[in-house]
């Protein structure tokens, strides 16, 4: 089969090139190496990468793996491609390395750090030696498992605790109480206990499964070759019975149900120019602000980016903002008359047919960034900037109690239409299917009745939008919303709570510095459908020459060497 790269995608493509380039080194130095997981899977099966895969995995012997880290500080000097590791990388708390490819993506100055999120990356996986015995491979893992869920470990945020969710959150304040600051050394330290000896047994930290052939090193001494999207890359010799090891049917069919994010496909070029296209947004709708005095914060992961990133979180595909409900009445007033309509759109329940949000959003015409089957609403589907009102809230906690079940019954109902549609589930379907009967529009008049219904001003404020709405908290004070300043995201000023720790700290925990794990910093909304056109092509941000801008340059004679090298033995 002849593969087209170009229809692959940027981040296959650039995948590709990347394994191209380990399996080059490897093929120069002798080194062992393997396609491993979802890679080695979609090789066996469908001689490519499987549907919702966006990157590879390779595996190689623990002391093949050393010589490959040292060899790849001469090799890649000089070209696009990097190692990045937990040593060189703030928060990355993972025992394996990641090749890279630079994107082409430059940040604003003071923002180098948050560069690695939008290049392009395969993962190098170690497979450490464990002993040769099974109790030695069962105590291994047993102390890698235990050490992984300390750093898995989070402090709970205040006000989360409901029935169904009890035993998570004490099996998480298990671990984090035995949290130390040492946690990530140990794990090293306990999976890298044999060093560079074989031994009878291995260990995989990426996998759930220890069994079989997946445990045993002679497993990785013993290789083939199998196709993959074009290529040709060496796998293990058993490399049947170890998927059937790794993969039983209840795994095949839960993967096979992954929502394939677009975003991940098409790489960190496009979801920086998604976030610029957000940025313009927030930009428009500042100036109208500040011309008309609205009162506005930036609110949730936008105030987060703010004061953790000085812009957007590098993972995060949206913007969010905050108003009193006088001021958000009165921007929905200005915004058709002043906003430059050709641009931007205001979807409300107004302008909107389809529209399923209890809140407004902006939107950017002549772009597409949509779950899938959300094309078939008659709905505006391009990039999104979210608009929270915020409404006065009651004295009594036993009203506000009664008036947040009210509201977020009622957003379930608005939302009823297109969960009939797009739910995978039977039962939720069916669900969704019932409570779309009543119209949403009807359900919208009644949930501003209720978000309404505390006319004078207390103090206090009520969420419609947020996932905890609680009663007589700094987060929910009228005051930490007006007293305001200005903070740095992405080179502009917009403003922010004056209290922003307090608020970032209710919705994240003390912790909200903390990243989420390595595999959980993808692009939330996951979108099917994308089309944002040229908007932003030219995505490099260079108010003057830079050092970083000096880094990216083109391929040096190294990795073409590299990659002839993989060449000659395919």
């Amino acid at each position: 089969m002849t593969y087209d790269v170009a229809k692959l995608g940027p981040a296959r493509a650039a995948a590709l090139e990347l394994a191209d380039v380990a399996a080059g080194i490897c093929e120069k130095y002798g080194l062992r190496y393997t396609l491993l997981n979802e890679t080695l899977w979609g090789a066996a099966e469908v001689g490519g990468f499987l549907p919702w895969a966006a990157t590879v995995q390779l595996g190689m012997l623990y002391d093949d793996f050393v010589v490959f880290l040292e060899k790849c500080k001469t090799e890649l000097e000089g070209t696009h491609y990097y190692i990045v590791h937990s040593r060189n990388c703030y928060q990355f708390d993972e025992v394996y390395v990641r090749l890279q490819k630079r994107s082409g993506v430059v940040l604003p100055r003071g923002r180098e750090a948050d560069q690695v999120y939008y290049d392009y990356f395969i993962d190098i996986i170690p497979i450490f030696y464990a002993g040769s015995t099974k109790k030695e491979v069962r105590a291994m893992h047993n102390r890698f498992v235990y050490y992984y869920k300390l750093l898995q470990a989070r402090k709970q945020p205040p006000d989360l605790l409901k029935l169904s969710w009890l035993p998570r959150i004490i099996k998480n304040e298990y671990y984090y109480r035995r949290r130390t600051d040492d946690v990530f050394p140990k794990m090293e330290e306990c999976v890298k206990r044999y060093g560079a000896i074989p031994t009878k047994y291995v260990l995989i930290p990426s996998l759930s499964r220890q069994t079989g052939v997946v445990k045993l090193a002679q497993t990785y001494r013993e290789s083939t070759f199998l196709d993959f999207s074009g290529r040709r890359y060496r796998v293990i010799g058993r490399y049947a019975e170890w998927l059937r090891e790794m993969y039983d049917n209840k795994t095949r069919r839960r993967l096979a149900r992954a929502v394939v994010n677009r975003a991940m496909l098409e790489g960190p070029t496009l979801l920086r120019r998604v976030q610029l296209i957000g940025l313009e947004m927030l930009v428009e709708f500042d100036r109208l602000c500040r011309k008309h005095d609205l009162v506005y914060t930036l609110a949730f992961g936008t105030l987060l980016g703010a004061v953790r990133h000085r812009g957007f979180i590098p993972w995060d595909d949206d913007v969010d903002v905050l108003m009193p409900l006088e001021d958000y009445e009165r921007f929905l007033e200005l915004a058709p008359e002043e906003m430059d309509t050709d641009r931007f759109f205001l979807r409300t329940q107004e302008t909107d047919k389809d529209c399923n949000l209890v809140f407004a959003t902006l939107k950017r015409n002549n772009t597409i960034y949509c779950k899938a089957n959300r094309d078939r609403f008659d709905t505006h589907l391009g990039v999104t900037m979210d608009i929270f009102p915020l409404f006065n809230g009651p004295n009594s906690r036993v009203i506000h109690r009664v008036q947040d079940r009210m509201c977020r019954i009622l957003k379930t109902i608005i939302w009823a239409h297109m969960g009939a549609e797009g739910e995978k589930d039977p039962l939720k379907r069916w669900f969704y299917t019932q409570l779309a009967k009543i119209p949403h529009k009807r359900a919208y008049a009644l949930h501003r009745k209720i978000s309404q219904m505390q006319k004078r001003k207390t103090g206090k404020y009520f969420h419609v939008s947020a996932g905890r709405n609680p009663f007589d908290r700094a987060y929910n004070k009228s005051d930490c919303y007006e007293d305001r300043v200005e903070l740095e995201f992405e080179g502009h000023m917009f403003f922010a709570p004056k209290n922003y720790t307090e608020v970032l700290a209710y919705i994240y925990s003390d912790e909200y510095e903390r990243y989420p794990l390595l595999e959980r910093r993808v692009a939330k909304h996951m979108p099917g459908i994308i089309d944002i056109g040229d908007l932003f092509r030219d995505y490099r941000f260079e108010p003057e020459e830079t050092d970083l801008d000096q880094e990216v340059i083109s391929v040096g004679e190294n990795a073409a060497e590299l990659t002839a090298n993989l060449e000659k033995v395919c």
